[in-house]
């Protein structure tokens, strides 16, 4: 919850007109799209062989290791200090764009009411429930 919580935060009136080039992101952000593809790698193999303790333990350690402990620690002076069009400030938002719908999507098999807060909190009526939205693919 507190990841979402931070995601949502940060994410407030993001919108696809703000979104970084993905060739041209930090090298921080290029790592941790790299992660995000090995992490949906992960999810989909224990979601297909209905392993949700592999989907769990996963998810667990990803949000609590490498983002709240790494990414969101290393980066929280770029979203809060750094001018809105900054580099690094606009590369972070655009991975934690990729990484809210990313979140949303595997979790809601097994979190079904917490993802739907959380999606329709960013959303609203204008992208219907995430339980109509398909695993995103990581670019």
């Amino acid at each position: 919850r507190n990841c979402f919580r931070f995601l949502l935060g940060n994410l407030s009136g993001f919108s696809d007109s703000e979104k970084s080039d993905l060739q041209e992101l930090p090298e921080l952000e290029r790592y941790m799209l790299h992660r995000l593809s090995e992490v949906s790698d992960e999810v989909r193999a224990g979601y297909e062989g209905f392993d949700f303790r592999r989907v769990y333990q996963t998810l667990f350690n990803f949000m609590t290791v490498e983002l709240s402990a790494f990414y969101f620690d290393i980066r929280k002076d770029a979203l809060y200090c750094d001018p809105n069009d900054s580099p690094e400030r606009r590369g972070c938002r655009t991975i934690m764009d990729i990484t809210f719908d990313c979140l949303t999507s595997w979790l809601a098999p097994v979190l079904c009411f917490t993802t739907e807060e959380v999606w329709q909190s960013r959303f609203g009526e204008t992208r219907g429930s995430i339980h109509e939205q398909q695993f995103p693919d990581i670019p």
